[in-house]
């Protein structure tokens, strides 16, 4: 099968008016349903433009290609998945939730989820932008972290309730370590997707980290 080659995806022109923005949301969302129904393959700017029932000039107006159209729906997709964590978190809270693993599998799930999701919206896309549409690194709701760090945050808090002799620069390190590892196993294994469906994989990652938990907290 012939490798699909993508451009960068350049940026794309905001509309002002409500006619221009209803023609982008077309064209993005006809992309998007290409990509659902046919798959990443099917993905051009002819049929982009043809399924959202606008000539070509009208898509190459707002993007100057299809990269551009796709980068739209993962920054959604991204948008929904900040949304989904920090609403886990919340939730998490809100319970009265003090078990710091359960509070580790509601930062774990997400992210081998995440693989999930953004390859199988488009696979060659996301490998190729990884590191620009890492959830992980943006920030939200105007705060100074990133999610992992927020992430991080949050369990070295939860750490620190199971163990208070730790120190605070403690917890954090050890949430630190954590975090960011589940995060580089996961995103090391978009190359590997298979492992990502793998229940091995889970328990294995699992196993690593409630095991370095455990081991830091009783020494502490």
């Amino acid at each position: 099968m012939k490798k699909s080659v993508l451009k960068s995806p350049a940026a794309s022109r905001q509309p002002s008016q409500s006619r221009s923005r209803e023609t982008v949301r077309a064209i993005v969302d006809a992309c998007h349903k290409i990509m659902l129904e046919e798959g990443s393959e099917a993905v051009t700017t002819n049929h982009i433009a043809e399924v959202a029932g606008v000539n070509i000039a009208s898509l190459y107006r707002w993007f100057p290609n299809k990269e551009a159209v796709i980068s739209e729906i993962f920054e959604a997709q991204i948008e929904r998945e900040i949304h989904e964590v920090v609403g886990l978190y919340e939730a998490f809270e809100a319970r009265g939730g003090r078990d710091v693993f359960e509070a580790l599998e509601l930062v774990v799930e997400p992210l081998i989820n995440r693989q999930i999701r953004f390859l199988s919206l488009h696979a060659c896309f996301y490998r190729d932008q990884r590191p620009k549409l890492d959830v992980g690194r943006r920030k939200f709701g105007g705060r100074e972290k990133t999610l992992i760090d927020e992430a991080a945050h949050w369990l070295a808090g939860l750490v620190r309730q199971r163990c208070p002799a730790m120190s605070v620069a403690a917890a954090e390190l050890v949430a630190f370590h954590c975090v960011h590892s589940a995060a580089g196993i996961c995103q090391a294994a978009v190359d590997r997707p298979e492992l990502l469906h793998s229940a091995d994989f889970r328990d294995e990652l699992y196993f690593m980290l409630r095991s370095y938990l455990r081991a830091r907290m009783s020494s502490a």
